[in-house]
């Protein structure tokens, strides 16, 4: 989802003076503002969660890589730099044997941690 919302971002962006009359007469900036804000969101939601598995982390490292390298990006705000440091933290817990994984599937507690050796695997 963070990919089509950045995505619908950066069309609305490029032609950013177009007034959209079925979006309540905003304008393209304003409309690519939001999608960027949704891309945000979803981002944020993804690096919440720890990494699991490779896959997990190296979908972190793709979102952190495309959204430090659009300009500006960094200053309008610190979506990127939350995803590199869970990105990090993630590194560091799949590296480690036995890592404490917390997880809620097949359980309706969410707060409970497992040890597990067999997850770490890709």
């Amino acid at each position: 989802m963070w990919q089509s919302a950045l995505a619908h971002a950066l069309l609305l962006d490029h032609d950013g003076d177009r007034v959209h009359a079925d979006q309540a007469d905003l304008n393209g900036r304003q409309l690519a503002e939001g999608a960027r804000s949704m891309a945000r969101t979803f981002a944020l939601l993804i690096a919440e969660a720890p990494a699991g598995n490779k896959q997990e982390l190296g979908q972190k490292i793709e979102i952190y890589e495309t959204m430090s390298f659009l300009p500006s990006e960094m200053k309008r705000s610190r979506t990127a730099s939350m995803v590199e440091l869970a990105m990090h933290f993630d590194g560091v817990d799949l590296k480690r044997p036995n890592a404490a994984i917390c997880s809620a599937r097949g359980s309706n507690r969410p707060w409970k941690c497992y040890l597990s050796s067999d997850r770490i695997s890709s």
